[in-house]
């Protein structure tokens, strides 16, 4: 169920478990919040075959954008250095979902926010305690939600 809010339109992605690696291939350390739309879809584009030897996946361009802006680059800059560190390798952590809000007006995003998402039950790993942990520590909001089976 999408939720409603006077002023505001309700967007997620979900996130790879190789995001900040994706990103990285894609666009290095750059300041994405200041590209265009049309230009994340560019640079997303013409590193797909690199990425798809590697096995790293971006969400779609708009949702990118909207992490660069919620983020900054300066927070970007910090993650990636943690997911692309050989001392990272074969660890994740990336919550599975990302979602946002654009605010009509401006067409900024403004709220955001970073879920996991488990059954009952379901064990939260210790990478991704410490992500989520990290994600807080940085300013987000970041969350477990658990699904109720019905």
């Amino acid at each position: 169920r999408q939720r409603t809010f006077n002023g505001y339109v309700f967007k997620g992605a979900k996130l790879s478990s190789t995001l900040w690696r994706a990103w990285f291939v894609a666009f290095g350390k750059t300041d994405v919040a200041k590209l265009s739309e049309n230009l994340i879809k560019e640079k997303i584009a013409n590193t797909k075959d690199e990425r798809d030897t590697q096995h790293l996946k971006l969400p779609e361009a708009g949702a990118v954008l909207a992490l660069a802006e919620h983020c900054g680059n300066k927070r970007i800059t910090t993650l990636l250095e943690r997911h692309n560190a050989e001392s990272h390798k074969g660890k994740s952590g990336v919550p599975d979902l990302f979602l946002y809000a654009v605010h009509t007006a401006t067409g900024r995003t403004s709220i955001a926010r970073f879920v996991e998402v488990k059954k009952p039950g379901e064990p939260v790993s210790a990478e991704q305690k410490i992500e989520l942990s990290l994600l807080n520590d940085l300013g987000f909001h970041a969350r477990v939600f658990r699904l109720i089976e019905r």
